[in-house]
């Protein structure tokens, strides 16, 4: 005689400031609620289907399981972020967009100037490490250029390439200097 489990999805992908920046190397860990307990415990018998738990998010920043039908959580940690969890889900159905940003502890660096010279305008891009919110006004000595005598050179910064965070706030990694 059978007696069928069916298995059902959480999975989705995990980012940090927008969904584009996919996070590789996070650990997503899936918790099931403990009916006679009532607490919140690591799923232990994943092997028992064919199951991973915990995994590492690939390159993508994607990951997923098929559990059995209950109430369940996923947590992601990565070192330098805050750790992060999802809110309960009740398994049946399956849940394919249990989507998660992190919040970096890192402040932003510079990560690279590029400057370029081209018949459509000269410019010179700061690339940082993070996102950074758009909607900060920047200030007239935000970036100064200097010409190669020193003398300051006039223009205008304004953050390129912004995208929006699911929130809807305005991010970019990329103050350019006209």
């Amino acid at each position: 005689i059978v007696n069928p489990k069916w298995i059902y999805d959480p999975s989705g992908y995990v980012f940090e400031a927008v969904e584009s920046n996919r996070l590789q190397g996070v650990e997503a860990r899936v918790l099931y609620l403990n009916p006679a307990t009532g607490t919140w415990e690591v799923w232990h018998d994943a092997e028992d289907y064919d199951q991973i738990n915990p995994q590492q998010t690939d390159a993508e920043g994607k990951y997923g399981w098929d559990v059995p039908e209950g109430k369940w959580k996923v947590v992601w940690i990565k070192d330098g972020y805050e750790t992060a969890s999802s809110s309960e889900l009740e398994v049946p159905p399956p849940h394919f967009d249990v989507n998660m940003g992190l919040i970096s502890k890192a402040a932003p660096e510079i990560a690279a100037v590029t400057a370029v010279v081209s018949s459509g305008g000269d410019y010179v891009d700061v690339k940082f490490t993070q996102y950074v919110q758009t909607s900060i006004p920047l200030q007239a000595d935000t970036i100064v250029v200097k010409d190669a005598s020193g003398n300051v050179l006039e223009g205008a910064a304004a953050y390129v390439n912004a995208q929006n965070s699911p929130n809807g706030e305005s991010l970019s990694r990329t103050l350019r200097f006209t």
